[in-house]
């Protein structure tokens, strides 16, 4: 899908181009840096990467790049096995040393309520009761 993009991109605005490729290769590195000081120094990297091009240019680069954000998701929603794979993986110190590996035979889920569920359970409150006091409110 990217290369697709890419090309129509190409064709069409090819002075335009160069910027979307490189903005996509700091989201790259982004998001597969290890430390929060990795991340920062990329994202001012952007900052200033994104305050060299003018007006026109910057509108034109964030209409591709979130032209490029909406195809990933779909095609993420479409075949999400990428997507469970790398959510099945988590980061773990070894010996000073990060080491990616697989947990479980399913990704842990997003608890989309912020630990709450986590701390209900902590506290002693089953699943169960939990469970059956979400889906009997009224």
């Amino acid at each position: 899908m990217a290369s697709i993009l890419g090309s129509l991109i190409q064709s069409t605005t090819p002075n335009v181009f160069p910027q979307v490729e490189e903005l996509r290769q700091y989201m790259k590195q982004w998001n597969s840096s290890s430390t929060p000081e990795e991340q920062t120094k990329i994202i001012s990297h952007i900052n200033q990467f994104l305050s060299t091009l003018s007006n026109k240019k910057l509108s034109a680069v964030a209409q591709y790049f979130s032209h490029f954000l909406a195809l990933a998701n779909k095609t993420e929603r479409h075949n999400p096995v990428h997507a469970l794979r790398a959510r099945s993986r988590t980061t773990s110190e070894t010996n000073g040393n990060d080491v990616t590996h697989r947990v479980g035979a399913l990704p842990p889920k997003h608890d989309p309520c912020g630990g709450v569920l986590h701390d209900l359970l902590e506290r002693g409150i089953s699943a169960d009761e939990i469970y059956d006091t979400l889906v009997n409110q009224s």
